[in-house]
């Protein structure tokens, strides 16, 4: 008997051994196709072809942005030369992206928020592409909102989804979707909502606070107090209920889960400003420099030098009129256009002594001095309060400053509160009407200089973990993840578990943290985007890189079970935005919503995942928005299902992996007669070519076929007894002979949009292998969606 209760006691150990297993994230993201440096503005998961693998959309700001179609092997190849407003118009100030099946036909759509010179994108999915449909609706002839982040939510409980944009100057807007014949539209509701008075929102999120089962409308501008405001739409106008929650300052990102298995949301406030004021010597003689001022105050500067100092201003105003040199105001010389103001100092020029006198009534001024006493340099950054915008309240200055000598001594002066490391703050609510700060007790109570969060069962073991991405103003800090001990107490794990991003000069700034589970393996994984900068513009700064984490999960012999959830509503939307869920699992229940997956310019995968520790069953429980209830009793472990409203749950099936162009295939023309076509996604050339395998003479016949005139088409080893016939410009005839080990073919390009056939006639019995997995081809097939001519 002893020996059995020691037996027993040595199980239980190793399945909460199993249970808690170490996080470990490895990072992929060479070779997997999302590589990029740059600016960024989020990122968002979702899936736009329907396969069930998350695809990933970019916002890479003023740069074309990013749609990864997750292929199914571990990379995504990018589709953006697909979306025919970012063809048009690649370098347009693009914000936050969000996904939602807003027409209920199955797939998802995006819309992607515009600063105020362009207008909003609203991306509807066809099955095959998205296409800007904007001006098809009748919500606004000009929809330059300035805005930040899209958040869908049905407030109207028609079982069709209705949505609000946060921007920075105008009121939060608000549009109900109307369907009339079944012609879709979406109406202006801001005034009748009664948010007309509520500007300068960034993001909105979804959470059950008063846990009555429909969720509230939770508002958060940036750099504010969280919450900004808190609206229950259950009615219209809105119901105020911002008092809910206790305020926290200067916010840039939150979330809301249940940390401590009460079944209750809690939410956890991630504090500072978004864009950090800061200096730092990054090499013995430079300085860099981030100074942001608004509202009339300064930032400043100061230093020691040996040499003279040479000063690269990257100033949102870029006035050399504005830039002052001394007590009497001297001006650098004009930069050439499109070059940042740059001139060269000596501490032995008497005009360069002192500071000119301004006051916070003057215009913008960024002000540059010595004081030979201290051998002391200073730059200022003065916003004024004189105008508005970049040429008044608000300027924005990146510097670098170089000396032939060496920088000491650097201090920075009117930091604020925000500028500094913060705790972050999390809030529980333990009996259903009281909010409490749990940040010491939960062992988070530790400053950090963080940007954006989220949140998830990383490692299966039943409760929630949390990552951190973080930085500083000139530089990138290294990301924290807490993996959550049991009862909402958190201890954080060495070098993030292998996801630290990264760190250093010169490897931009934190941006966002996006999850998903991509190779759905059972194991949410990361995305983080770490180009957060509006100065330098491109090309003179390099941003910083994009990383994809992988859970390492199994691999790293992790074996803990896991449910995950797709919705298709009925009477309600068919995304199931604002369902509840229970899922119960050896006594254990957890609570989570649907509520989209959004935080500040980002969102994560929508999709619903449960760690089941050592479970391989569960009850499962669905809230609908429109109150009915569905249940599904014992149901198996380590799968993705998807629960409709109509009480049925079926598996999910994940898709063959997509099929790629991408890339050329390795093959022997002496040995293989085949037709090889490829793409190089580098250029958007499209290559093919024949060989005969050894054989005396075999002759290729066939056409390509536009509905655009190509572009280019340029001929490879033709010869004279060949034919490719371009007299019609939007096809290609071509009838190319070739014999022993020598290769025939073509190259063509057409135009981004373009719907192209291509086609072989003969001989019929030769294999065509496409892109460089040399996947097996049936003819005529579409270059664009790879399937079978329309």
């Amino acid at each position: 008997m002893k020996a059995m209760r020691m037996l027993v006691a040595c199980l239980l150990v190793a399945a909460a051994q199993q249970a808690s297993a170490q996080i470990q994230f490895t990072d992929i993201t060479a070779g997997s196709g999302v590589e990029y440096v740059g600016e960024t503005y989020g990122a968002a998961w979702g899936d736009y072809n329907g396969d069930g693998r998350p695809d990933l959309f970019v916002s890479q700001h003023r740069s074309p942005d990013g749609l990864y179609l997750n292929l199914g092997d571990g990379t995504f190849e990018n589709r953006r030369d697909t979306v025919d407003v970012w063809q048009q118009f690649p370098t347009r100030d693009q914000h936050g992206g969000t996904w939602a099946d807003f027409d209920n036909d199955g797939d998802q759509d995006l819309i992607v928020a515009l600063g105020s010179k362009a207008p909003t994108q609203f991306l509807v999915n066809n099955g095959v592409t998205l296409t800007d449909a904007i001006t098809s609706f009748t919500f606004d002839p000009d929809p330059h909102w300035q805005g930040r982040t899209v958040t869908w939510f049905d407030y109207s409980g028609d079982g069709n989804l209705d949505f609000g944009i946060g921007t920075t100057k105008q009121a939060y807007h608000v549009h109900r979707q109307t369907v009339t014949q079944g012609v879709r539209d979406f109406l202006k509701q801001t005034g009748q909502v009664g948010l007309s008075q509520i500007k300068t929102d960034h993001y909105g999120q979804l959470a059950d606070l008063t846990f009555d089962g429909r969720p509230e409308l939770i508002l958060q501008s940036e750099s504010q107090n969280f919450p900004h405001r808190i609206f229950g739409i259950g009615t219209v106008p809105f119901t105020d209920l911002t008092s809910l929650l206790p305020g926290t300052p200067i916010t840039n990102d939150s979330l809301f889960a249940d940390f401590d298995g009460d079944l209750r949301q809690d939410a956890l406030v991630v504090s500072g400003k978004v864009r950090l004021n800061g200096a730092e010597i990054v090499a013995p003689d430079r300085i860099e420099a981030q100074l942001i001022a608004d509202n009339g105050a300064d930032r400043v500067i100061g230093f020691q030098a040996t040499g003279d100092i040479t000063v690269v201003l990257h100033w949102s105003a870029r006035s050399v009129s504005r830039t002052y040199i001394g007590a009497n105001g001297l001006h650098p010389p004009l930069p050439p256009a499109g070059q940042p103001i740059t001139f060269t100092l000596s501490p032995n020029d008497p005009n360069i002594v002192g500071i000119k006198p301004h006051t916070s009534s003057d215009p913008t001024g960024v002000y540059v001095g010595y004081t030979p006493a201290t051998q002391t340099w200073q730059l200022i950054n003065a916003s004024g309060t004189v105008g508005s915008g970049a040429e008044g309240e608000w300027s924005y200055v990146y510097a670098y400053v170089s000396s032939t000598g060496t920088v000491s001594n650097l201090t920075v002066s009117n930091l604020t509160a925000g500028d500094m490391p913060r705790v972050p703050v999390l809030l529980a609510n333990p009996t259903g009407n009281l909010w409490v700060n749990r940040t010491s007790a939960a062992g988070l109570n530790i400053p950090v200089s963080c940007v954006s969060a989220a949140a998830a069962d990383f490692d299966n073991d039943m409760d929630t973990d949390i990552y951190l991405l973080c930085r500083n103003a000139v530089s990138n800090a290294q990301d924290i993840l807490y993996e959550n001990t049991g009862g909402g107490v958190f201890a954080a794990v060495s070098g993030a578990g292998g996801a630290t991003g990264p760190v250093g000069f010169g490897v931009g700034t934190g941006d966002s943290v996006v999850t998903a589970d991509f190779d759905v393996d059972g194991f949410v994984d990361l995305f983080q985007t770490n180009g957060l900068a509006l100065f330098p513009i491109h090309p003179f700064s390099t941003g910083g890189p994009n990383k994809l984490y992988r859970n390492a999960g199994n691999s790293a012999g992790n074996s803990n079970h896991w449910i995950q959830l797709d919705f298709a509503g009925t009477t309600s939307n068919r995304d199931g935005i604002g369902a509840i869920v229970t899922v119960t699992a050896g006594g254990v229940a957890q609570r989570k919503e649907r509520d989209g997956g959004i935080h500040r310019w980002s969102q994560n995968h929508p999709r619903l995942h449960f760690g089941l520790a050592t479970n391989t069953m569960a009850d499962i429980e669905v809230r609908w928005p429109s109150g009915a209830l569905t249940t599904y009793p014992n149901v198996t472990a380590d799968h993705i299902y998807r629960v409709s409203e109509d009480g049925s749950i079926v598996e999910v099936d994940v898709g063959e992996p997509a099929l790629s162009p991408c890339g050329p295939p390795i093959y022997n023309k002496a040995t293989e007669q085949a037709l090889f076509i490829w793409k190089n996604c580098a250029t958007d050339t499209w290559q093919v070519r024949m060989t005969s395998g050894g054989a005396t003479w075999v002759v290729y016949k066939g056409d390509v076929q536009s509905d655009q005139t190509f572009t280019s088409v340029t001929g490879f080893s033709i010869e004279a007894n060949d034919i490719l016939n371009v007299s019609d410009p939007s096809r290609i005839v071509y009838s190319l002979g070739v014999g022993g080990t020598s290769e025939d073919g073509f190259d063509f390009e057409f135009p981004a949009g373009s719907t192209v056939c291509f086609n072989r006639t003969a001989p019929t019995n030769v294999p065509i292998y496409l892109g460089a997995s040399r996947t097996e081809m049936s003819v005529p097939f579409d270059l664009e969606t790879l399937g079978a001519c329309n």
